[in-house]
């Protein structure tokens, strides 16, 4: 596959979609990945990053047609992480963050971080690969 742009995401039938989110992720460094199509939109999963010796276990979720992620969708994938005992949350994005989930994302206190990739650092990790 040539490299992808954020406007294909959107048009990708759901196969196509999960193939994606799946290709991207192991390009990224991610291990053991698992996706499960939640809705035609929203995939989500799991998968391992090695940092050296240590490993950590992320959650994450792809949002497409969704223009912007909301407090709830960052909640959401928190819970899947303490579902799951992951370490940290990512979540993707052909859309934008609202500043809410963003300041739910790291809140105070002993909360399971989350990480965001919205569709301008999307698109730029797209550009990057071309073999997904």
């Amino acid at each position: 596959m040539n490299r992808v742009t954020i406007d294909e995401i959107t048009n990708f039938g759901i196969t196509e979609f999960k193939d994606l989110c799946s290709s991207f992720m192991s390009e990224l460094g991610f291990t053991t990945v698992q996706l499960e199509v939640e809705n035609p939109n929203k995939i989500v999963g799991s998968g391992y990053i090695e940092l050296g010796i240590i490993s950590y276990k992320f959650v994450f979720a792809f949002f497409r047609n969704q223009s912007i992620i909301t407090e709830n969708d960052t909640n959401d994938v928190r819970n899947l992480a303490s579902k799951t005992l992951a370490d940290k949350g990512l979540i993707l994005t052909t859309g934008s963050i609202s500043r809410a989930a963003k300041k739910r994302a790291k809140p105070k206190g002993d909360y399971i971080p989350i990480d965001f990739m919205d569709h301008i650092e999307l698109s730029k990790r797209l550009e990057k690969y071309t073999d997904i």
